[in-house]
């Protein structure tokens, strides 16, 4: 009996040691079979260095998590970029999402190429770009907003409070009038940007219709025509320079971008303020209400995905902690001006604050364009008025040549798309 016993008890265990192995083989060959059946979710990126961010962490947490998914980041190159594939000349190893800046995402889904986002703008008001009709085109995933810059010393000795979020247009203008009487500099130079900042906040106007491709009617109507009175007022000179004047002490406040400023080796606010303790940020004046104007990115999903879906589900996957999110999206420009660090507390809440405040700008040019020769440049405008020409007269001309180049956009998305190649600022 015991050696029968022992010979079923072995034959038994031959038989679990078979089932074990033929389980494996069928859960090696499921394994197989699911990775050879991933989704794959293609990400057009406008930063090279997108996988050192906290963003592509998040994305990368999305893939672990669904193991059905493979993410694949397609990064710029000379022979392709966003509109490249919105103009359908390739669909290879088409994106799912595309980055695009504000304006491009408005451009390209005038001419029906982007898919509407399921996402609730009522929900996500801040973190999203919609159309005039409502529908909710991009999510944001970069901003660059304006802050004010200030010398401490500077306050200090004249005894002025430092700038505040709480400051209203009043005490701005006082503050301006104290420091000009002073002989000491403030910049706010005039710009599509600053005459949006201040048509919006200061006189309640705008400079762009809802669809933010039209200026003609907005950007010489009397709100703007006001605001650009007021920075002639400010009275910024071209002997000002920033951010050089500012490290070198010769001005006290400035109105500017927090990052990308022109100098490369002092390209955003953290870069400044670490190496000159003297220079503060703080939010932009003129109360809890202001809005900031940002030269904003967002996440598209284009007409010809076929995993318009799984896009979406990751979309709202990055979006379930808001707070989280917009961390991301400072860590994300941040890292795409420069390879810096933030820490201070003080300084993230006040890039917070104004991420969470903006609203997309609606004409980005900058005092760059003039020295890159390719195109449109807007420092005409204030050279005229400074030079006496009506502001009302100089606002209708630009008006009317900004509306010339956009309508032609408007019928011709591959003219955009070109003018986007050349590296024209005002495309972007």
């Amino acid at each position: 009996m015991p050696l029968k016993r022992t010979r079923i008890c072995i034959l038994l265990l031959f038989i679990a040691v078979i089932l074990a192995a033929c389980e494996t083989g069928v859960q090696n060959e499921i394994i197989t079979d699911d990775a050879s059946s991933k989704q794959k979710l293609r990400i057009y990126s406008i930063d090279n260095n997108v996988n050192k961010s906290r963003l592509f962490e998040h994305i990368s947490r999305f893939e672990e998590e669904r193991r059905d998914v493979e993410i694949e980041f397609i990064k710029p190159s000379t022979s392709n970029n966003g509109f490249t594939w919105l103009l359908g000349k390739s669909t290879e190893h088409a994106p799912d999402l595309i980055e695009l800046t504000s304006n491009q995402l408005r451009m390209a889904f005038h001419h029906g190429k982007l898919e509407p986002l399921t996402l609730s703008q009522s929900q996500y008001q801040d973190m999203v770009i919609a159309s005039p009709e409502g529908d909710v085109i991009g999510l944001k995933t970069r901003i660059n907003p304006m802050i004010a810059y200030y010398d401490k010393d500077v306050f200090l000795q004249l005894g002025i409070e430092p700038p505040s979020g709480e400051w209203d247009w009043a005490t701005l203008d006082n503050t301006i009038t104290v420091l000009k009487e002073a002989d000491k500099k403030v910049y706010i130079k005039f710009s599509p940007m600053t005459l949006e900042w201040a048509a919006i906040n200061r006189y309640g106007g705008t400079i762009v219709d809802p669809s933010g491709t039209v200026l003609t009617g907005y950007v010489h109507g009397e709100e703007a025509v006001k605001a650009a009175e007021w920075l002639l007022w400010v009275g910024t000179r071209d002997d000002v320079v920033i951010p050089s004047d500012l490290v070198e002490g010769n001005i006290a406040l400035a109105i500017d971008f927090a990052f990308n400023l022109p100098t490369p080796s002092v390209s955003n606010f953290e870069a400044i303020l670490r190496n000159n303790n003297r220079i503060g940020i703080a939010p932009l004046p003129g109360g809890s209400d202001a809005v900031n104007v940002a030269y904003t990115f967002g996440f598209v999903i284009p007409k010809y995905s076929e995993n318009k879906d799984l896009a979406m589900e990751l979309l709202r996957y990055l979006t379930k902690d808001t707070e989280s999110y917009y961390e991301e999206i400072l860590w994300y420009t941040l890292q795409s001006s420069a390879d810096e660090e933030l820490h201070d507390p003080y300084r993230i809440s006040v890039l917070t604050q104004e991420l969470k405040r903006s609203v997309p700008i609606s004409v980005f040019l900058s005092e760059w364009q003039r020295s890159l020769g390719n195109g449109f440049h807007y420092d005409w405008i204030r050279r005229s008025m400074m030079e006496g020409q009506p502001v009302q007269d100089t606002l209708d001309q630009f008006a009317l040549e900004f509306d010339t180049l956009y309508e032609t956009f408007k019928e011709d998305l591959a003219l955009y798309q070109q003018c986007i190649e050349s590296f024209n600022l005002m495309c972007y």
